[in-house]
């Protein structure tokens, strides 16, 4: 019986599969949840944009509500980018697993090994060689957490601006500090993805 045909073979050839559909799996949730993050956040900033034009309400009271509403959607959109951030390294714990058992297949198979050497090569080759290309196109392609980034960033802004609104602040002041505090929460959010990412663990399963 050859190498390729043996029980252990087999067994990582099932296992890969498995493997695979988990990842298959992780990634659709995270789009899932993100879409639904995504649409929730267009519908209620759909929402706000209508209220301010009934007239029949108060500018104040609309902008206590529109304050309370934000503020609850930004703590769903932390808890989506720290659920997105566990699902990142679980994606990567079972791609590391696929490449051991590539590695398995890979010493029994001189075909195997010339796909998989192809197949590194051609993945070590990037069209774009400068590192601020490469981000830059990151950013533009719209990863997952880049766009809960983006969106959270977003609503950071909008608390800010109602609360600025609400005291009455001046043009000036409520332009200078709406930028400021977009631009700190776009780090700061970014950070705390990174923070959770490194504390989360994979699961064995």
């Amino acid at each position: 019986m050859s190498e390729l045909s043996s029980p252990e073979s087999e067994f990582m050839l099932k296992e890969y599969e498995r493997i695979h559909s988990l990842v298959l799996d992780e990634i659709r949730q995270s789009e899932q949840r993100v879409n639904f993050f995504i649409a929730i956040a267009s519908t209620i900033g759909g929402a706000i944009l209508l209220s301010l034009q009934i007239q029949s309400i108060s500018l104040e009271t609309k902008l206590s509500v529109i304050e309370v509403v934000l503020v609850i959607l930004l703590i769903y959109g932390l808890i989506i980018l720290s659920r997105l951030s566990d699902r990142m390294v679980e994606i990567r714990f079972l791609s590391k697993l696929q490449e051991k058992i590539q590695c398995y297949f890979r010493k029994d198979s001189q075909e195997i090994s010339s796909y998989l050497k192809f197949k590194e090569e051609l993945a070590s080759s990037p069209l774009l060689t400068s590192r601020v290309d490469r981000q830059l196109s990151i950013y533009l392609r719209g990863t997952l957490h880049s766009l809960i980034i983006f969106t959270n960033t977003v609503i950071c802004a909008g608390i800010v601006l109602t609360a600025l609104l609400l005291f009455k602040a001046n043009s000036l002041t409520i332009a200078f500090i709406t930028i400021l505090v977009t631009v700190t929460s776009a780090f700061l959010l970014r950070t705390f993805h990174y923070e959770m990412r490194d504390r989360f663990r994979p699961m064995m399963r």
